[in-house]
């Protein structure tokens, strides 16, 4: 299952009167239940997608940072894509990123701020994990 808005509630079919089995999704999270096993495993999907945001209270998008500290970064992503991420070294929070993200899917704006900011990252479940050793000042 792979969930593009609202929240979705999974639970496995034989157990529903228990349901504390189950999941429960939010956008660009996705579910594969493993019936022999009888377990969910969560994850991203494929191709995360930014959450649509009512009419009334859009701004336009933007992904363009001039020395912006990877913390503020971190926050414009998590809020676009409703994706946790977190940092496995509070030092990398202060690095700062000149990018122009624009017009880029999520994975490849992960791979650009790595590249620039000389870290890594892996998709840990439902969150993206950043590791690295910070930068100098």
């Amino acid at each position: 299952v792979d969930v593009v808005t609202g929240k979705v509630a999974v639970y496995h079919q034989r157990r529903q009167a228990d349901r504390t089995d189950g999941v429960i999704l939010t956008p660009n999270q996705r579910v594969t239940f493993y019936e022999q096993e009888a377990h969910f495993v969560t994850g991203l999907v494929d191709a995360p997608k930014m959450i649509p945001v009512p009419k009334e209270t859009r701004k336009p998008v933007s992904f363009h940072y001039n020395d912006t500290p990877l913390s503020d970064v971190i926050h414009h992503l998590e809020q676009a894509y409703g994706i946790a991420i977190e940092v496995e070294n509070e030092a990398l929070t202060n690095c700062q990123l000149t990018a122009n993200l624009n017009d880029q899917p999520l994975f490849t704006q992960l791979d650009l701020i790595c590249a620039a900011l000389h870290m890594e990252y892996e998709v840990r479940g439902t969150t993206i994990l950043f590791s690295g050793k910070g930068c100098q000042e």
